[in-house]
């Protein structure tokens, strides 16, 4: 469990890394291939049993994603893709190890086994650097506490579901993901909304 924290934080080093070299969008679409992925793994390993619809709908939330993330006219970055593929591959195989780390045990002692290894890492790797900085501003250290908190219960939530349906299931069902991103950027950041990004949230839904 303390060694999977170590993937989690090499996967969350890679997402947010990749976001400055590219497009948030083009980083998010990249690290999306994670379901497939996990479904491949789980294909091939025998651990998943093969059914068209999973495919079919792994392949269809996929492209609904690359439609409703607007990626046309964004250009890659060689060390972005390389960074959130590098993220994709670290959140498959975390998902698929810690799945057999957990057996038929509580999923909750072990998420906090793996998110007390990634805050140490990340407070080392800050440390040994010298660039940590912290919020100057409310709205920055609202920011700061709320993104911790809500992140650490998504990483417990997520686990509790992985011990429920399986990775396959938990993968797929993530992609809603950035769906609810764009829409609360609609809703909350009055951004807007073309036909094709319309007809994507449809298609992952």
């Amino acid at each position: 469990a303390l060694a999977c924290g170590l993937l989690m934080a090499l996967y969350s080093y890679g997402l947010l890394g990749a976001f400055g070299y590219m497009p948030v969008a083009l980083a998010v679409i990249t690290f999306y291939t994670y379901p497939i992925l996990v479904a491949a793994t789980g294909w091939i390993s025998g651990r998943e049993a093969f059914h068209p619809q999973h495919a079919i709908a792994l392949v269809a939330a996929f492209a609904g994603l690359v439609l409703a993330l607007d990626i046309w006219g964004t250009r890659p970055h060689a060390i972005g893709v390389a960074l959130a593929t590098m993220a994709a591959c670290g959140l498959t195989v975390l998902l698929m190890v810690s799945a057999k780390v957990r057996g038929d045990s509580d999923s909750r002692p072990i998420t906090l086994h793996m998110l007390v290894t990634t805050t140490v890492t990340y407070l080392v790797v800050s440390a040994v650097l010298g660039n940590f900085a912290l919020p100057h501003t409310v709205p920055g250290w609202i920011g700061f506490v709320g993104t911790s908190i809500t992140y650490t219960y998504s990483v417990v939530f997520m686990f509790v579901a992985l011990s429920m349906i399986g990775p396959l299931r938990t993968s797929l069902t993530m992609n809603i993901e950035p769906v609810i991103t764009v829409v609360l950027g609609y809703l909350i950041l009055a951004q807007r909304l073309n036909l094709l990004q319309v007809f994507g949230i449809a298609t992952v839904l």
